[in-house]
């Protein structure tokens, strides 16, 4: 307990909190480390991470604070993106953390989650097309953003859509494209978090190749995403360089279907 200095020097009130404060610090600062070793590591972190897994999944408790779970929860997604396929073993507890995870009150944790669950399916060599149904329902109010919402809403609903979008590519037939399709297309162009941008298009693309006819409905909403994506000269760091290719490429291909469509976009 913190005590009152009576003559008036505070000195011990808020020791507490300051030792909570270290606590966090440091724990935010283990994380960060975590995730750099997974990056420089690969699969090979993969030994330590048994050890480190318990640390973090304590920190992504509900009754932690919000900024530690978010901390614990986007430290999991940047590891599993290191970790690649090393993160097999260790899908199943990683997925009831982030299970969790994207039904927080926080938007920052949900966001995280949604993250974390897009990259688990596509670095685990485990099946999680079982699961699918499970993170579809749950990744589906992400989409309903009230207007004027905090950033980190709209961060978890790219999020959100890098994640199906993940699914879409590691297994399709998984999925009901032709519910969810719609939903992230709605979305495009993505505005928050365009690193997702790689995922949602690399969906566009392997549906494309596949199933063209379920785009088509679409053609004219897609086609102005594709030109905010690579006609407007402040957006062009919002692709990588192998997704604007793959993308000119098949606008190459639509302007031998849908001409008019293709010019009216500006193409």
């Amino acid at each position: 307990m913190c005590q009152q200095d009576p003559d008036g020097d505070d000195e011990s009130v808020g020791v507490d909190s300051d030792s909570s404060e270290y606590e966090a610090a440091l724990i935010s600062n283990a994380a960060d480390v975590f995730g750099a070793m997974a990056t420089v590591l690969g699969p090979d972190f993969a030994q330590a991470f048994g050890s480190v897994l318990p640390l973090i999944s304590n920190y992504s408790n509900p009754k932690r604070h919000s900024s530690e779970r978010s901390m614990a929860v986007g430290c999991l997604g940047e590891i599993i993106v290191g970790l690649k396929a090393g993160v097999t073993q260790f899908t199943q507890q990683l997925l009831e953390i982030i299970s969790r995870g994207l039904r927080d009150e926080e938007p920052d944790v949900r966001s995280n989650a949604a993250f974390a669950s897009g990259v688990l399916v596509e670095n685990s060599q485990a099946d999680l097309s079982p699961h699918y149904l499970a993170l579809l329902t749950a990744l589906q109010p992400f989409f309903s953003v009230p207007d004027h919402s905090a950033p980190a809403v709209y961060n978890a609903r790219d999020n959100a859509a890098g994640a199906i979008s993940r699914m879409i590519i590691k297994n399709a037939a998984a999925v009901p494209l032709d519910q969810v399709l719609p939903v992230i297309i709605s979305v495009m162009p993505l505005r928050f978090d365009t690193l997702e941008n790689k995922a949602v298009y690399g969906a566009i693309f392997t549906v494309y190749r596949a199933q063209p006819d379920l785009l088509a409905p679409h053609l004219d909403h897609l086609l102005q995403a594709f030109a905010y994506n690579l006609l407007d000269a402040s957006h062009e760091d919002d692709l990588t360089d192998e997704t604007k290719a793959e993308l000119r490429a098949l606008i190459d291909h639509l302007k031998t279907q849908y001409p008019d469509k293709v010019a009216a976009a500006g193409f």
